[in-house]
């Protein structure tokens, strides 16, 4: 052996001299040939791998002295050969010879390999055994990147690899601990599939913000609400509030603000009961420094007493509804013009359209309080009769969504009197009801009392508790509160189909989110029990609505409602996907949906398969035009509607044009239904979107007109159209449609929403839940008092970019052209006669009366007047030859106009907007705050929803920007005429 010498690789042309030598039986030979083949094997391997069989049994031979030679050999030439596990195998069994440190393709191949088995196996058998020799090259993987400063590659293997204590190392190594904090932030939710591995990171990063010394209050607040830890939130307020620093008291207002804009109301409720109880005997402090720069008061017991009053009046939710609605009402920029010709041209007798009209203004109206054209148009109101009406008066809700203090006010002439009457069938006083909850939507808890004492005093009315279940869902939503659930439960077992069916959707509202597991068995335990379609469906849908966001905590639900005999419990097993995976992109729900939606037998099923790829595809907007492009292109109208809406539903508020060019070729679909779900999906996708951003809003609006105003356009497709109006002009021309939150969370309330509303397939009034997916596009600025100051921002665009669009002009209805008299012959001939006795009158009487010439009308007239029939309509064109003008004349005044044109001004690039300001979504990259102004933003990173500012000169008197909104007035009450004047004195004869 000590004569051997080793081969230059490069050199030699074969290696069949060196395989030769595993033929010998010495075996420092044979090592010795493993070594001059692991030089030369990424040149030769097709000769190797003849070999391979040889070197396998070295691999497994326990005498061998370098068995670990012999499998990295082997796991060179597997690779070489494409079969990565096997040479994953045998490079585990080389050891410390598989050196990970190497640059190679080998090495970084068979690493990539070897995380991915890692992965897998991690995900399948949690808290099993795995390979050690597999862990260590992972770990020997994080080593290498903690080496080479590779941070972020390190936290992202460590949350495929689900390695706690790797994440935790990474961020802390990496010597940025707030970025990489931010960093593993926005990872873990947006590429962490696994929801209880989500929540152990998150425990860490709230943990390691904690060793912060300028913690992002905001972030933190975001963790712990995710984590559903309410204590923590609160402590976390209470330290700001009491803290030295007198700006921390405007941090904790934001943090509020935020937390109103993503958690649910339950999380909310449970804050603001850890929260101090503000002393009813504080004074307010009389200005803003009181409050931020005076640190005596800011510490004294009166001022925290106020600022707690104001946390919870934010966490309440009250300060951001009435922001809203001073903003949707004073910027409103709605054309009425639009619904005065639809209702020129809707047909009142038909109770679909005319319903889908009231939806219109009441969507198009959404949070705004304009309530005019109903006002206006109150005889045209009072046309509507059963549902039409509920649907009618329930629109007043959404409409005035969020006028929370006002409501019984404005729906006193409707709602019903404890103890009194109720109108024929209850119609009035069931969409009363339904419109209170809508109002007091996700903020109800002062009107639960008044809906369940109606529940309780309904007589029996199917009508008054449908609406009565409805309000009660909405304004109790996701509080998981039992006594109103069994309330609920009760109206239930009564098996009313009207009324039970309202009862099943209100106690999914009620317990939205809460997983409980006792509802669920009751509700489902039920669905198999009843024979009312109506109400199994609604059971089905309120347990996909109870299992939102619980992802594969859903499984099991959902394996036994797909796998159900029962359509309508499939229909709700559909739902369940979409609700506990909603906007999480989920592989494993969009295969399901997939598989479901070319399998199922029924129609209504696949349809909801299709629908429920647009919430589970919320977060990957992108992606859902891709994934459902086939779809689209179905032989069955349920699954090209269902790619329409998922589309819609998915890219609300985008304006992606992979979006728009799919579903403009859907509008000319051969089924009425495909055209309504194209028209509406344009609407939410184009939403907020301008004719300079897109050319195609102009033609879609046009369409969108046209299509209603078209006689023969069937009455569906026409619904569709009227309902995409009203989508397109949301809030005033002010909102948006979106799933997500302003700072990009998924919203509950948006997501249950969307989903109620996509159930007007069945039930028309559950139209007015899009209202809850609705939110302004606006920034609203506000001080310490929580008052709106006057102040700029500023918008690096051209105003045009972003200007509302023109206003439409209204219908010429045209007028029915007056026919002819018919003339017959024997008249033609007298008339003929007289006319030429006229012409034989003595020339006197032309010495007279100056003789006219004839016309070319008059020659015709004379030519005609000898036909069987004369048809005499009005000339459309003048026949007379007008004076020819002075040609010059003209010319030289035409060369003077271009002389003397003014210029075009020029269009400015950006424009100052002053607060509260409209800013769409596509803006939001353009604005910049302007910070030599008085009142500074206490973020920069925050360009939408409201932003607490930090008054720079305390001392000055407060610049306040005046509320728009005037007292509530109920619909039906009429504007005082002033009293006429006293009659003067006079005496009496």
């Amino acid at each position: 052996a000590a004569t051997l010498v080793d081969y230059p690789g490069s050199s030699i042309t074969s290696a069949q001299s060196i395989l030769a030598l595993l033929e010998e039986p010495n075996d420092q030979i044979k090592v010795f040939a493993l070594q001059q083949i692991d030089r030369v094997v990424d040149l030769h391997w097709a000769e190797i791998s003849e070999y391979l069989p040889k070197i396998i049994v070295l691999c497994e031979d326990e005498e061998f002295p370098n068995r670990s030679l012999a499998s990295l050999v082997a796991a060179k030439v597997h690779f070489h050969l494409s079969e990565l596990s096997e040479a994953l195998q045998y490079a585990l069994g080389a050891g410390e010879l598989f050196d990970v440190r190497k640059q190679s393709e080998f090495v970084d191949t068979l690493i990539s390999k070897a995380i991915d088995e890692y992965i897998t196996t991690r995900a399948s058998k949690q808290g099993g055994e795995i390979d050690s020799r597999l862990e260590s090259i992972v770990n020997k993987m994080f080593e290498r990147c903690f080496s080479n400063s590779r941070y972020k590659q390190a936290l992202g293997i460590a949350l495929e690899c689900r390695r706690l204590d790797m994440v935790k190392q990474a961020i802390v190594q990496s010597g940025s601990l707030s970025d990489m904090i931010a960093y593993a932030f926005r990872l873990c939710l947006k590429h962490v599939r696994s929801r209880a591995f989500r929540q152990q990171v998150l425990s860490v990063i709230a943990e390691l913000h904690k060793e912060l010394e300028q913690p992002d209050h905001i972030r933190l607040a975001h963790c712990l609400m995710i984590l559903d830890d309410s204590d923590q939130v609160a402590s976390m307020l209470k330290s700001l509030v009491e803290s030295d620093v007198p700006s921390n008291i405007l941090v904790a207002y934001q943090v509020a603000f935020d937390l109103v804009d993503n958690a649910s109301q339950k999380f909310l409720l449970k804050v603001i009961s850890s929260l101090p109880t503000p002393r009813s005997d504080a004074a307010a402090p009389s200005t803003e420094a009181d409050t931020m720069v005076d640190d005596a008061a800011a510490k004294s017991s009166a001022t925290n007493s106020v600022v707690y009053e104001r946390l919870t009046s934010i966490l309440t939710g009250h300060v951001t509804v009435s922001h809203h609605i001073d903003f949707l009402h004073r910027h409103c920029h709605s054309d009425m013009q639009i619904l005065k010709n639809m209702k020129m041209v809707v047909d009142a007798r038909s109770s679909a359209l005319y319903s889908g009209l009231v939806f219109c203004n009441a969507i198009m109206h959404a949070g705004t309080t304009n309530d005019s054209f109903l006002r206006t148009n109150f005889d045209w109101l009072k046309q509507a009769q059963n549902w039409a009406k509920f649907s009618a008066i329930g629109s007043l809700g959404l409409i005035r969504h969020g006028q929370i203090k006002d409501g019984m006010t404005l729906l006193r002439d409707f709602l019903p009197t404890l103890g009194g009457s109720i109108n024929a069938g209850g119609y009035q006083e069931g969409g009363a009801l339904y419109a209170l909850g809508l109002i007091n939507a996700e903020h109800g808890l002062d009107v639960i009392p008044f809906l369940t004492n109606n529940i309780r005093q309904s007589n029996g009315n199917e009508v008054v508790q449908h609406g009565a279940c409805l309000g009660l869902g909405l304004a109790a939503f996701a509080t998981a509160n039992e006594e109103v659930c069994s309330e609920l439960k009760t109206i239930l077992f009564t098996d009313n189909t009207v009324a039970g069916e309202a009862a099943a959707l209100g106690m999914g509202l009620v317990m939205c989110g809460s997983g409980n597991e006792a509802v669920i068995d009751e509700m489902l335990h039920y669905a198999h029990d009843t024979q009312k379609e109506k109400i199994i469906r609604a059971l089905s849908l309120g347990m996909a609505l109870i299992m939102y966001g619980k992802e594969e905590g859903a499984d099991s639900l959902i394996e036994q409602l797909v796998g159900d005999k029962d359509d309508l419990i499939r229909y709700g097993g559909i739902y369940v996907i979409a609700m506990a995976y909603a906007a999480t992109a989920d592989n494993g729900a969009i295969r399901r949906l997939l598989h479901i939606a070319v399998s199922d037998v029924s129609d209504d099923v696949r349809r909801a398969a299709v629908v429920s790829l647009g919430f589970v595809l919320a977060s990957e907007h992108e992606e859902c035009p891709k994934v459902v492009s086939l779809l689209a292109e179905s032989f069955n109208p349920h699954v090209r509607y269902g790619a329409a809406m998922a589309v819609g539903i998915s890219c609300a508020g985008t304006g992606l044009q992979e979006a728009v060019d799919l579903l403009m070729p859907m509008t000319k679909d051969a089924t009425d239904f495909v055209r309504q779900a194209a028209h509406i999906a344009l609407a939410m996708v184009l939403i907020q979107v301008t004719e300079k951003q897109n050319p195609v809003v102009k033609e879609l609006r046009e369409q969108l007109l046209k299509a209603v105003q078209d006689k023969h356009e069937e009455m569906l497709a026409k619904l569709g159209a009227i309902l995409a109006l009203g989508v397109i002009d949301a809030g005033g021309r002010n909102s948006t449609i979106s799933l997500c939150s302003d700072s990009g969370f998924v919203k509950m309330g948006a997501v249950v929403g969307m989903a109620m509303f996509m159930q007007y397939w069945y039930w028309l009034p559950m139209c007015n839940f899009i209202g809850l997916t609705i939110k302004p596009t606006a920034i609203i600025a506000v001080n310490s008092e929580l008052s709106t100051p006057n102040m700029s921002i500023k918008s690096n665009a051209s105003p045009a970019l972003f200007a509302y669009p023109p206003e439409v002009a209204a219908v010429q209805v045209a007028k029915t052209k007056k026919t002819g008299k018919a003339v017959l012959s024997t008249t033609a001939k007298q008339q003929s006669k007289k006319d030429h006795k006229k012409k034989d009158e003595p020339e006197a009487a032309s010495t007279t009366t100056p003789t006219q010439p004839q016309t070319s009308a008059d020659a015709t007239t004379t030519t005609t007047a000898t036909a069987d029939v004369e048809m005499k309509d009005t000339p459309a064109v003048q026949t007379e030859t007008p004076a020819q003008p002075d040609t010059s004349a003209t010319q030289t005044d035409a060369n003077a106009t271009t002389t003397t044109e003014p210029p075009k001004p020029q269009t400015p690039e950006s424009e100052v907007l002053k607060n509260p300001a409209r800013v769409t979504p596509a803006q939001q990259r353009f604005i910049e705050f302007v910070l030599d102004q008085r009142y500074v933003p206490v973020t920069l990173n925050k360009v939408n929803g409201i932003i607490v500012v930090n008054d720079t000169q305390p001392e000055q008197q407060q610049d306040l920007v005046e509320t728009s909104l005037k007292p509530a007035v109920s619909v039906q009450a009429k504007e005082e005429e002033p009293e006429p004047p006293l009659p003067e004195p006079f005496r009496w004869p």
